[in-house]
């Protein structure tokens, strides 16, 4: 019996079997999470605990799938504790949201973002009863890296929100599920730690996921990448990009970050000293100059390290790493390590956590 205890993002989806089915047996239900599938008869226990978004408790239920199944309730989950065997689920124990009505409506009703920056404001909502703690930035829906805007808190009182925004607990940069208001569900660290083990030159992957070796050659695939303005983008599907550690990828732009903050300290020096206007001028050119050469020297970056698919494909970026590094070394490269999350059984994955 395999325990499991992980984070996850998405909707618990459970249905009856039909006769007939490959997998079908009298009394028998799908169930489905963390992109996997498994089988159980209805009275499988479940314990589902919603958090207060408040207080932080817990407050639980009981229930079996065949509950879960008949009521129409649907459960959106954020952290889950699975006992199973092969495919056979034995017991489940989910922290989320339930949610009533049909499965369209509830999976619309939250949405995965990432913050990139830190920084809130207080406000007072329209009847002055709550204040809300609202990030200064945009969110950004996962996977889409569409522009969903702010996000919020609600607390209250004033004395907490203004606590909360103070000693940064409020809404730091990371990953969240918000309604479609942008109000704050849950903020848990919603990325996972995986390993690419080998891949072959026809796209065949092997992998670890969730401390299991696996085959995820046909796994939904999607890469996102944060550039260097702290905007996330999915990544296109092109192949000819080069797999490093995002920390190298900084370290490649140290020449052009130098140069433009020498320009900067040059101009800065000529105001001090009160230099002609010509010499303030050309100064101020060469400032622009290597401010346009910084940013042609990190979209260069984008395009070579971060903006593409890395594997999934036949000859892809994983696997001529992998080659070229067994080549020029005649060994066996470490594992590509990288986080990733599981969003209704798609794959996403983070670029710029290659190698951490």
């Amino acid at each position: 019996v395999v325990k499991e205890d992980d984070d996850l993002f998405g909707m618990l989806k459970i249905r009856a079997l039909q006769n007939g089915e490959a997998n079908y047996f009298n009394g028998g239900y799908e169930v489905k999470f963390d992109g996997k599938t498994f089988y159980c008869s209805g009275s499988v226990g479940v314990e589902i605990m919603q958090p207060n978004n408040e207080n932080g408790d817990l407050t639980g239920i009981s229930t079996t799938i065949e509950d879960i199944a008949e009521s129409g309730m649907e459960v959106f989950v954020t952290h889950h504790q699975a006992a199973y065997s092969g495919t056979r689920l034995e017991f489940l124990s989910v922290i989320g949201e339930i949610f009533n009505g049909s499965a369209s409506a509830q999976e619309g009703e939250t949405t995965a973002v990432y913050l990139a920056c830190d920084g809130v404001t207080i406000e007072a909502d329209e009847t002055g009863k709550e204040f809300i703690v609202r990030s200064t930035h945009s969110a950004r829906e996962i996977p889409s890296c569409e522009d969903i805007g702010s996000i919020y808190r609600k607390y209250g009182t004033y004395d907490e929100a203004r606590r909360a925004a103070e000693i940064d607990l409020a809404i730091a940069k990371g990953y969240y599920i918000v309604k479609l208001d942008g109000e704050i569900v849950s903020g848990a660290n919603m990325m996972k730690t995986g390993e690419i083990v080998d891949v072959k030159a026809n796209g065949e992957i092997r992998a670890k996921l969730n401390g299991e070796y696996v085959d995820a050659t046909n796994y939904d695939w999607t890469f996102i990448y944060e550039d260097f303005n702290g905007d996330i983008h999915v990544a296109s599907s092109k192949t000819n990009v080069k797999m490093s550690s995002f920390a190298n990828v900084k370290r490649a732009l140290a020449d052009a970050e130098d140069a433009l903050e020498t320009a900067e300290n040059n101009l800065n020096e000529a105001i001090r000293l009160k230099m002609s206007e010509k010499i303030v001028e050309e100064k101020e050119n060469e400032v622009s100059k290597k401010t346009a050469e910084l940013e042609t020297a990190k979209q260069n970056a984008v395009d070579r390290y971060l903006d593409g698919c890395f594997w999934g494909t036949a000859d892809s970026p994983a696997y001529n790493y992998i080659t070229s590094y067994r080549y020029i070394y005649q060994k066996i490269p470490d594992a590509i390590s990288f986080r990733y999350a599981v969003l209704d059984g798609e794959y996403v994955v983070f670029v710029n956590s290659f190698f951490e």
